[in-house]
């Protein structure tokens, strides 16, 4: 049964400053979507809203929040869910993340499995599932180091095998390309639109990098600051005008020859 992940005409303040203006967004399964926009239009906070994961200070008006849907029309709000039920259907991986834990690679994506955990306690199943994902995002050599040891682009790699070691429906990353090299940024988005189409994972990236985006992304959400946002297929969203909404340039929508997608160009 297929499943979608969906906001519909949201509102979100901090305190009484409007951060979210009349957003909807689908997350389907088998499908990646790429959420991007100029800085301080609110992508990272749309995704945390995705999650359940915002704090007290952020009000959401004019919606019930994340809802996921299904096939035969039965409908879950998430905010209804406990933490570990959510948890155990949405994966999350912030923008930033600062550990003082002395743990190993291996440690910290068996901390995906915790939303399964009875008593805390991971089984062997547990652990040969964080194993699966560690030698999936190729950092078998990196599973008995101290996370301190290793570096930045290496702990986004840990992330995101953490993430997917959870075994959730939807998987939402903030910038998950964020200190990766660019062979490797690349590699990561078309490994992630392969993941959701061949495993049927709902995946949901921020990302600055647009053009990376139009490569990879099967669905893409355009967001102007504190306006109603894009949302559709590149072709249909990723236009000259919308582009000039959301980052007030003038810029050059053309198709790729050899990359056979759209690209853009600023006029500066």
């Amino acid at each position: 049964m297929k499943k979608s992940l969906c906001v519909e005409n949201l509102f979100a303040y901090y305190d009484k400053n409007l951060v979210l203006k009349d957003v909807s967004l689908i997350i389907e399964q088998g499908e990646l979507v790429c959420i991007t926009g100029a800085n301080g239009c609110g992508k990272s906070t749309l995704l945390s809203v995705m999650a359940h994961l915002t704090d007290d200070s952020l009000h959401i008006k004019n919606s019930i929040g994340p809802v996921i849907k299904s096939d035969d029309n039965s409908e879950i709000v998430v905010s209804s869910l406990k933490r570990k039920e959510i948890a155990q259907r949405i994966a999350f991986m912030s923008q930033n993340e600062f550990s003082t834990w002395n743990f190993s690679v291996q440690d910290i994506v068996l901390t995906g499995r915790y939303p399964y955990t009875k008593n805390g306690f991971y089984t062997d199943a547990d652990y040969q599932k964080a194993d699966e994902m560690i030698s999936l995002l190729e950092i078998s050599e990196l599973a008995s180091k101290n996370i301190h040891e290793i570096s930045g682009g290496e702990f986004q790699k840990v992330r995101i095998a953490r993430a997917l070691t959870q075994a959730t429906d939807f998987i939402l990353l903030d910038e998950p390309t964020s200190g990766l090299d660019f062979i490797y940024e690349g590699k990561t988005l078309s490994f992630l639109r392969d993941l959701a189409h061949e495993k049927g994972l709902g995946i949901a990236v921020v990302i600055h990098n647009l053009n990376l985006a139009l490569q990879y992304a099967d669905k893409i959400c355009l967001m102007p600051k504190n306006k109603k946002n894009y949302f559709g297929i590149p072709s249909e969203v990723v236009t000259k005008e919308n582009l000039f909404d959301s980052y007030n340039e003038n810029l050059t929508v053309y198709n790729h020859p050899l990359l056979n997608c759209m690209q853009i160009e600023s006029m500066l």
